[in-house]
């Protein structure tokens, strides 16, 4: 009786891809479109490579098409990354590296930032890619910042990340007040540049990760400064795509605003292109939250009514 040959199974990842597919219900050449807007050129050929197991994606640009593909099926960061181990024949990276001219190109030139933090702003974090943000804005009755809440979720894209620098970049007149309170990690260095009204703070995870690895980093700054005029707008610059940014800003039940709006721009350089206006509820609150945003400076604006906030 001949001795019947072994099944070759697909791999967990092909597995996991093949599934998303089938309950997304997009066809290839959908999928492929997809992340060519996105910049990832990619051939339907190779993706259904990846879904049979017979092809593994290996390069930079492949892994950076996985890493759009868990936001175009509709996954939980890492669903795909996750169960994408490095091929031993070449060793390749389970994420892709973050791009290092991105913040360059977003903050343009030996900009403040880049100054006060001392060293290039290329080295920024390069060991981590942030999955998701929310920043949680709070105004006085004077329509001063008083309080800021940060949350990040990060991934590690190598093995040894064991810290986010934060670089905040202060208005005219406003200093930060008291220790910053860190609810998730641990406060590392800080150092304010006064010249350049920024400052640069060190959050450790309180251990070292893995690549692949999460952490979670969650943080609150108190703002003072008698001589800081009201705010009309807080900006987020990303330098790579995210699983989701919130933007919450919370007003004095006293100064509420008359509309909102949500806007983003490329760059420093460029002028912010109004996406949409969103409500102020009761709370007195307002929030966008943007699903899948690309790397820029997206921003939650408002205007004040006539008389408000009080002079």
């Amino acid at each position: 009786m001949p001795r019947q040959q072994p099944i070759t199974e697909p791999d967990e990842f092909a597995r996991v891809l093949k599934a998303a597919l089938s309950r997304r219900g997009l066809p290839l050449s959908r999928v492929v479109a997809h992340l060519a807007r996105r910049g990832i050129p990619l051939s339907a050929a190779a993706l259904s490579l990846w879904q049979r197991g017979q092809r593994r994606p290996e390069r930079t640009a492949s892994l950076r098409a996985v890493e759009e593909l868990e936001s175009i099926l509709e996954l939980d960061s890492g669903t795909l990354t996750d169960v994408l181990r490095p091929a031993p024949p070449r060793g390749a990276s389970l994420l892709p590296a973050a791009d290092p001219s991105a913040l360059r190109r977003l903050l343009g030139t030996r900009s403040s930032a880049e100054q006060a933090l001392g060293t290039s702003i290329e080295r920024l974090n390069e060991h981590l890619r942030p999955v998701s943000i929310r920043d949680v804005v709070h105004l006085d009755r004077d329509g001063r910042v008083h309080r800021v809440t940060v949350f990040h979720a990060l991934r590690a894209l190598r093995d040894g990340a064991d810290r986010l620098t934060g670089i905040f970049q202060l208005d005219a007149g406003q200093i930060p007040l008291r220790d910053i309170t860190v609810h998730s990690g641990r406060l590392g260095a800080t150092r304010l540049d006064r010249a350049r009204n920024c400052l640069v703070v060190e959050f450790a995870f309180g251990r070292s990760l893995a690549r692949g690895e999460t952490s979670i980093i969650e943080y609150e700054l108190l703002i003072g400064g008698r001589d800081a005029a009201p705010v009309t707008c807080h900006e987020r610059v990303i330098r790579n795509r995210l699983r989701d940014l919130v933007i919450q800003v919370r007003f004095h039940p006293e100064t509420t605003p008359a509309h909102c709006a949500v806007h983003s721009r490329r760059d420093l350089g460029a002028t912010p292109r109004k996406v949409r206006r969103i409500p102020v509820d009761a709370s007195p609150q307002a929030h966008v939250i943007l699903r899948d945003p690309p790397p820029g400076i997206h921003s939650l604006s408002w205007t004040w009514p006539p008389g408000a906030p009080p002079s």
